[in-house]
Order: C-alpha cells, then structure tokens, then sequence
C-alpha cells in the first residue's frame, strides 16, 4: 500500500480522543482511558546490574472540546480559581544488551552517582553540571540550550521531549497560593495551555515537572515526531519535512498536561511520575515505519542513524521498561494509562496503542518492540515484534528524575566526546 493511501486510510477512520479539563466553563469528559488490566509479577530476582553508560551517537491537532452530559464524580487536582490581577568519529555502540526482565526495587533517584557523569553524548560541561540547565526551574533562564558540535563533525541543537519550552516557561510562572497549590499563568500561546490558563493546581506536582523535565531531550538531528493521524515531522534542523511538527508537538504539551491534571498523581511516587514521562517521550519519536511516509534519506545525523533508527528506539523501550518493572502494580496501572492515552491521540487506528502489551506475557510501559529492518537509505524498522515482548534493561544509578531523563533519552543523541 503506498503512503498516500495509508494516510487517506488513517484519517477516514480516526476518530478525536478526548482529554478532559476540570472546571464548569470547561468539558468534563474523562482525562484519561480506563485502568488497563494487570497482572502480577511472574517472577522475583535480585536487583539487576547497572547499564553500560556509552550512548549511541500526537495527540490530534488540538480542537475544542464538547461538554458530557454529566461530570466526574471524582475531585480533581486542577479546578479553575477566580480570575486575579498579576574527523569523522563513529558513535560509539551504545545500543545496550536488552534482557527479559525481572521484579527489583524500586529505582533510586538520590543517588550520589549521577548518570550524567559518563553520558558520552554530554559535553564534558554538562557532565559536571548534570544536564543542560539543571537549575532552570530556579533561576528563570532560557530552557533551551543552544547547539553543539557532535563527533561526527555536525552540529545539533536540542528537542524538549517531556515538557515542552512553552510548557516550561507557562508552569514555571505559576502564581504559588500558600497552601500546597499554584495558579497558572491567565494566558498562553498554543491550544494546549489556553485550555488551563488561569488554574489552580497542585504544587508538588508541577514543581516536579519542572525539576525533572530538563534531561528529556533529544538532538534535533535525531528526531522525527510522531504527528497526528499517524503521520510523521520532522523537528526543525533534523533535515526531515517539517510539516505537522506544531501539531506533533501539542501531543506532547497535552501529556504533559494530563499528568498534572490526573489526580492520582498526586498519590503516586515521583518515580511513576517519571516513567510515565519516559513513556510517552519514547512513543513521540515515530517508528520507522510511521516515518518513511515523508522521505527519511535527508536525516541531519546521517547514515548510522538512518541504518539504527528503530535500534535506538527499541534501545529507549527497553530503558523504560526496566524502570517500569520496579514499581507497584498500582503504579504500573497509572504508567500504562498515561502511555496508552499519548499512543492513542497519535495514532487512534494505526495499533501503536497499548492494547496487546497488556495480556498476561506482555505488561509494558511503551509499546512492543518493533523489527529493526535495515530500508536503505531511508530510516530502518518494521511491524511489532513479539518474540522480544519484554526486554528490559536494568537500571544505573540516578541523581535525580533530570538524571532519568537523560538516561531515557540518550538513545536519541549524539556522543560529544
């Protein structure tokens, strides 16, 4: 089937997803899809030995919503308050071993040995500093950071994967309230943020996306997006048509959004917060598949990136789920829902949903790993592949959620040094 037709076929069939918003001038619709089924661990073992640190190197387009006829009956985190003044070098083989995976620990993100200390795809700077602009969330800077030379004599600047430089900036100038809450800014830019502009929410979880949302970030030169109606986007200097990228980027704003309007998360550890982050970063880089829609040959990072596309995003999968494994059940549940919510607003009839990934022999974070079948000079990656159902690569130590990001994303950037 040619590509003009899986796009016809797509948007004939794809119906909205909903994502509800939480005041009386606002939908009440369900934020996000039903608990998924779980299932109890399988098996227990040891905690696993640390990772390698080497590194190789949509939500539909937003529209307003409909109102329910009835509202939830459960209380929301965000309601709406009233309204107040104010030498070419070859990357090196960072694509880790995967294994199938066992029950640990719940990971740590206060260790003392950060993973940003041996990120190869750090700058030596940022490796002492533990990441971009750790520290942005305080100082009011810029969130981004600016491009920089990689060893493959190319220069790539940086995609804010888990909380967009929008996002960023509209939560950082929340307004604190003195009892546990935040007001938003009262205006935005993009679809996504004027739909809670001006809302209370809790405090602690929007300080923490803004702590951890510093080391989720992919080189521009690594990243096709995933858009919606199943579609790809180039990121702009990734050297791939940008046409969507707006709208693949407002799927991340919106999952952004549903995390800090889901109740539960302020129920749930900042590690389930965390992977649920991971987890929707990872789905946002298109498949292989889903990217030879456009033409893929003119990829900025080149033919090593082009041949281990899919690699690198079954790499990423594998790094989600060795962190989803260790967390309660519960919290699994709160990750899957998350995940399955970004998945489906991409792609609501193409089967990059989570649906299969619950049965009993697969309970995963992302979605299957897929077969990583070299096109050419077009990015490589094929249909789902269940024989590799649960892969998992164990955990290295963190400093911190940021740390986690890093580590998340470092399958999508380039080594500098």
């Amino acid at each position: 089937m040619d590509p003009q037709h899986v796009r016809a076929s797509a948007r004939a069939v794809a119906s909205p997803q909903v994502v509800a918003p939480t005041s009386s001038s606002r939908p009440t619709t369900p934020l996000l899809p039903a608990p998924l089924p779980m299932t109890p661990p399988t098996s227990e073992a040891t905690a696993p030995e640390p990772a390698p640190p080497g590194g190789l190197g949509v939500l539909r387009r937003y529209t307003d919503r409909s109102a329910p006829a009835t509202a939830s009956a459960s209380s929301p985190v965000i309601r709406r308050a009233r309204v107040k003044g104010r030498a070419k070098k070859q990357p090196s083989k960072g694509i880790t071993k995967r294994r199938h995976r066992t029950k640990a620990e719940i990971f740590s993100m206060t260790s003392k040995k950060r993973f940003a200390s041996t990120d190869q795809t750090l700058t030596a700077s940022q490796q002492e500093s533990g990441g971009f602009k750790p520290e942005a969330h305080e100082t009011g800077e810029d969130f981004r950071f600016r491009s920089n030379p990689t060893t493959l004599g190319i220069s790539s600047g940086y995609h804010e994967a888990a909380v967009t430089t929008d996002n960023f900036t509209f939560f950082r100038g929340a307004d604190d309230q003195g009892d546990g809450t935040a007001q938003l800014p009262s205006s935005a830019n993009t679809g996504p943020l004027k739909a809670i502009a001006d809302a209370v929410v809790d405090k602690s979880v929007l300080d923490f996306l803004l702590q951890a949302a510093d080391g989720f970030r992919t080189d521009t030169a690594v990243t096709i997006l995933s858009a919606p109606d199943g579609e790809p986007a180039g990121h702009s200097g990734s050297g791939i048509a940008q046409s969507g990228q707006s709208a693949a980027h407002d799927l991340l704003r919106e999952a952004c959004t549903r995390i800090l309007e889901d109740p539960e998360s302020t129920t749930v550890s900042q590690q389930a917060i965390t992977v649920a982050l991971g987890a929707y970063v990872v789905g946002s880089i298109a498949p292989g598949k889903v990217a030879r829609l456009v033409t893929t040959s003119t990829l900025k990072a080149g033919q090593d990136a082009i041949d281990t596309w899919e690699a690198r995003r079954n790499d990423a999968k594998a790094r989600v789920e060795g962190l989803f494994v260790t967390l309660p059940e519960k919290e699994q549940a709160y990750v899957q829902r998350h995940s399955q919510a970004y998945l489906t607003a991409a792609d609501s009839t193409g089967g990059r949903h989570l649906g299969q990934n619950t049965k009993p022999r697969f309970k995963r974070a992302t979605s299957l790993p897929r077969i990583e079948k070299n096109y050419g000079s077009e990015v490589s990656g094929g249909k789902y592949d269940e024989s590799r159902g649960n892969e998992s690569t164990p955990a290295p130590a963190f400093g911190s959620a940021s740390d986690v990001g890093l580590y998340v994303t470092q399958p999508f950037r380039l080594d500098r040094q």
